[in-house]
């Protein structure tokens, strides 16, 4: 019975992490952290593109205002469907559209 349960005992100290010290189990390396396994591949900027310039600035802008169309239209449309009429105005969301791309071609430009 004590063999099992020292050897039960080793078993799961490998598994187990002591902050300070080396993992003797495995050559004597240092555990890997928890969630090492992510990297940063699917980072669509590099590390030094986080501050705040005037393209992003335009994005934003422009993004929160055809958001902000966009609401509006949903809104309309909810509206008039209550009045017995629903009509989409295809030309406010395509203005909405409009607004967005424009924010994202010049921030493309600009930066």
């Amino acid at each position: 019975m004590r063999f099992r349960v020292v050897e039960l005992r080793e078993r799961l100290l490998g598994f187990h992490q002591y902050r300070g010290t080396t993992n003797t189990r495995f050559g004597g390396e240092r555990p890997e952290a928890t969630m090492a396994w992510t990297n940063d591949h699917d980072v669509r900027w590099e590390t030094g593109e986080t501050e705040l310039t005037m393209a992003r600035v335009i994005y934003w802008l422009a993004t929160i205002i055809a958001a902000l169309m966009f609401v509006f239209v949903v809104g309309d449309f909810f509206i008039s469907w209550a009045q017995g009429a629903p009509i989409v105005r295809v030309f406010a969301l395509g203005a909405a559209a409009l607004v967005w791309l424009i924010g994202r071609a010049l921030r493309a430009l600009l930066s």
